[in-house]
């Protein structure tokens, strides 16, 4: 299909973090994205083809609310008049739960999808 596929670390503790990190080495993400245990994330990674994007400076706290595990068009708009700040559908756009009658995985991501 000739995708990149990300995993993005978004927790603000060490061993929640480095289990993303382990995560990633499993799974054969392309790229591993946040984290700020830098050198602890980098021995994970060593050996393996994952780039590495770390966190530029310092979480305070998890201001972001994010959102996942989302199968239809009423639960984007029940987390958009929440206040969601993002939102993640996954293995849902694959087997295409969200619009079943929109076709293929670009159709399923189509405008329509955003907050």
């Amino acid at each position: 299909m000739g995708a990149t596929t990300y995993l993005e670390v978004v927790s603000t503790h060490r061993d929640q973090a480095l289990a993303s990190v382990r995560a990633a080495t499993e799974l054969g993400v392309d790229w591993l994205m946040g984290g700020t245990w830098i050198e602890e994330t980098l021995n994970l990674l060593h050996g393996t083809s994952i780039g590495y994007l770390p966190f530029a400076g310092e979480p305070l706290g998890h201001p972001t609310r994010l959102a996942g595990s989302i199968t239809s068009t009423d639960q984007v708009q029940a987390l958009a008049s929440a206040g969601a700040d993002a939102f993640t559908i996954g293995s849902a756009a694959l087997d295409g739960s969200p619009r079943p009658h929109a076709g293929a995985l670009r159709s399923q991501l189509a405008p329509e999808m955003s907050l």
